[in-house]
């Protein structure tokens, strides 16, 4: 497993504009750079979405990718 602040991983942020309920310029989603995936920055039960989300296609060489809570709650 490999944490998302690692320099050989790449994220984005879909701009908020092309999601509901968002201002141009918000943030709107979390996007995979390999493999597109991407998931809601605010979901609509109004939790915060995570890195940990994302539904990576079974090839993406960033499907590994965790963050440290995950790694703390789930690995350890």
């Amino acid at each position: 497993m490999r944490s998302f602040s690692d320099p050989e991983t790449c994220f984005s942020f879909v701009d908020g504009a092309a999601i509901d309920g968002h201002h141009v310029g918000e943030p709107g989603a979390l996007r995979c750079c390999c493999c597109g995936a991407q998931v809601p920055l605010d979901g609509p039960e109004g939790h915060q979405t995570a890195v940990d989300d994302l539904p990576h296609d079974r090839d993406c060489p960033q499907r590994d990718v965790v963050s440290r809570y995950w790694m703390r709650r789930f690995a350890d």
